[in-house]
């Protein structure tokens, strides 16, 4: 009888370190909020931002809100409304991924101010990067570390 009442003690124990040891964790749930657009009219150089980081392309602002502007190249014309965006946020990584919809329409290239913001964001710290699908094929344009100040 003792090795029976054993053998059900330590199934038992057994079972209840299993139960212990897969319990969830539960995470706050964010719902990040996001809006991408473009500012309509060629970057010129009245209205280019003097940026901290060396790069007058790629400028963001981080407190409660994510706000990355940048540069995409594109065709001329028309000179609004020309890229479809589309995001994917991965743990400490936000991937943007632009498309040029109307690539051949003139003879003439400018670039395009690109304002994203992001509300509601989880981490402090995030890798952003951009991606362009398009006529380049796949390339990545920037790929910026982001912090919460």
């Amino acid at each position: 009888m003792t090795r029976y009442h054993n053998h059900i003690f330590m199934t038992v124990a057994v079972l209840m370190i299993f139960a212990l040891s897969c319990s969830e964790v539960l995470e706050p749930v964010y719902s990040t909020q996001v809006k991408i657009a473009q500012i309509g009219g060629c970057v010129s150089a009245a209205n280019t931002r003097n940026s901290s980081m060396g790069d007058s392309s790629f400028f963001y602002e981080f407190k409660d809100m994510l706000k990355v502007e940048f540069w995409l190249s594109g065709n001329c014309c028309p000179d609004s409304d020309r890229f479809a965006s589309d995001y994917r946020i991965s743990n400490d990584t936000i991937f943007v991924t632009m498309a040029d919809t109307a690539a051949n329409l003139c003879r003439c290239i400018c670039n395009y101010n690109i304002v994203a913001e992001f509300s509601n964001l989880a981490f402090d710290r995030y890798l952003f990067q951009v991606r362009r699908e398009d006529w380049i094929s796949r390339y990545i344009f920037y790929s910026e570390y982001v912090f919460r100040k």
